[in-house]
């Protein structure tokens, strides 16, 4: 429709539903002005899973640390957490890796980052 429309909040979860660009401004000064999907870019360039298997998490841990387009691999609140190394976005390897080694996945996604996170992260976290 060609219309802009301004809207200054700190509900950061709402505005990431109803926004397509975002302008972060910290004590004046505009820190960030762009599409929100780039913003959530620019705090995580490396796509990060959440992974957990029926059974044998140490096997999965074994099988995806000697993987070369993952950078690390941690145990995390009772799943693997896998840092993708830089460029990597097709994390289907690691689905056909655990699988092979007869690992079942019960969960496999990506860590979600949102607004919030991106919000500070982009700032410095000044107030007053």
């Amino acid at each position: 429709m060609g219309k802009t429309i301004l809207v200054s909040s700190h509900i950061l979860p709402e505005l990431a539903d109803i926004c397509n660009k975002i302008g972060i401004i910290e004590r004046g000064k505009l820190e960030f002005n762009g599409d929100v999907a780039e913003a959530l870019a620019a705090v995580r360039p490396q796509t990060v899973l959440q992974i957990r298997v029926r059974e044998n998490m140490d096997e999965a841990e074994r099988q995806l640390s000697r993987l070369s387009d993952i950078e690390k691999v941690e145990a995390r609140d009772g799943m693997l957490v896998a840092t993708l190394k830089e460029g990597i976005s097709d994390p289907s390897f690691v689905a056909d890796t655990l699988v092979a080694a007869g690992l079942k996945l019960t969960l496999l996604r990506e860590e979600e980052v949102n607004l919030e996170t991106a919000f500070m992260r982009l700032t410095k976290g000044i107030t007053n």
